[in-house]
């Protein structure tokens, strides 16, 4: 697993370096004329998943566009005083078939860790109570160093290329062809592909459509999202106590201004020694109100909410980490028919603006079938 790990570094360290890609007047990366190009624009899951499917179909070329340095999108990870954070994705299943064959038996799995506990409801009065055992039944899945893990196992095995620090500005159809041209943000020429898969966020993706793509747009309008504040803190475990065995807690009827509240030490070899690290996510009211407020005022307002919330005598933290996410919850779903039938035109879309909720393994799914969508119709 290290040594996999180590060479996928490698990849995403040596990919970036490629800048002439979208340099003035540039033409596609892969110019065999036989060979279907497709440009994939996200390495979210959804993107990965895709590129990964398509990894042995030998008439496609694939390059994926990814503005970040990283990959998987909000299923993020990052290291903060020798802890591992997930401020995104909190964690995924493998209840869907296509996705226990990836992650149980395609991918290495020798680092990844099952989440023990359950995940409890409270109530808008912080009244806490069993989950639902039938999902609390289910296994919640991690890795040793993060969620993103997942991202960056499938990005070393697609074999295509993944263009880092590269934010797409638009695509663009090319008249009297059926070839499309993307664009980065600065107008340059980043390539002809003859299919387009977009996996980002849906307002991300109308923002890149042409004119003449309003059927694509008014597809994804139905898919709005929601603001969130992420906030981890680590607490002194022997002062701060955690309720019962429950990994998490999760608000029930939304109307607590926690959206979900974890035990970050569930997640095994994560965290330090004596710590009881706590991550709050909080609704999506209060975090539109405060989102651009100072994250160090907000994160003593919620320590001291969680000091409240769990009847502790101080809020007192040894330190704190945030994440604003601006698109973190789709709270409708695109409409999947029209844009199947822009699929005719070698514009694909894919991500948790087709699936209507933010879960991963759906999220991989959905660039799973696509993927199937493209190279049959290669």
């Amino acid at each position: 697993m290290a040594a996999l790990l180590g060479a996928s570094a490698v990849l995403f360290r040596a990919l970036p370096a490629r800048v002439e890609v979208c340099a003035p007047g540039a033409g596609g990366m892969n110019s065999a004329p036989r060979r279907k190009r497709v440009a994939i624009i996200g390495a979210g899951p959804a993107g990965l998943a895709a590129a990964w499917d398509l990894r042995y179909a030998a008439d496609i070329d694939v390059t994926v566009f990814e503005k970040s340095k990283g990959v998987f999108g909000r299923a993020a990870t990052r290291t903060r005083h020798g802890a591992r954070l997930d401020p995104g994705a909190n964690y995924f299943r493998t209840d869907l078939p296509d996705i226990a064959s990836m992650v149980l038996s395609q991918l290495p799995a020798d680092d990844l860790v099952e989440i023990a506990g359950d995940i409890d409801v409270f109530d808008r009065f912080g009244t806490i109570s069993a989950g639902d055992p039938s999902l609390n039944g289910e296994k919640k899945w991690t890795y040793r160093q993060g969620i993103n893990t997942l991202g960056k196992l499938l990005a070393a095995a697609t074999q295509c290329e993944i263009v880092f620090g590269t934010k797409v500005g638009g695509i663009q159809r090319i008249s009297r062809s059926r070839s499309w041209e993307v664009v980065d943000e600065g107008n340059r020429r980043c390539g002809v592909f003859d299919a387009i898969l977009l996996a980002l966020p849906a307002p991300q993706a109308m923002a890149l459509l042409p004119a003449d793509a309003s059927v694509c747009a008014g597809a994804l309008a139905p898919a709005t999202y929601q603001s969130q504040w992420s906030f981890t803190f680590a607490f002194d475990g022997t002062a701060s106590r955690w309720p019962g065995n429950a990994y998490a807690l999760i608000n029930e009827d939304r109307q607590h201004e926690f959206a979900w509240v974890s035990r970050e030490n569930a997640k095994p070899g994560r965290m330090p020694e004596g710590m009881l690290v706590v991550m709050a996510q909080m609704q999506p009211g209060w975090s539109l109100e405060r989102f651009h407020s100072d994250a160090g005022e907000l994160a003593r307002e919620v320590s001291n909410a969680l000091a409240e919330f769990f009847g502790w005598n101080s809020a007192a933290f040894h330190w704190f980490d945030s994440q604003r996410w601006k698109y973190s919850l789709p709270t409708g779903r695109a409409d999947t028919d029209q844009l199947r039938a822009m699929e005719a035109t070698g514009l694909y879309v894919a991500g948790d603006a087709v699936v209507g909720k933010g879960r991963v393994a759906q999220a991989l799914q959905s660039g799973l079938d696509v993927a199937r969508r493209i190279r049959d119709s290669a």
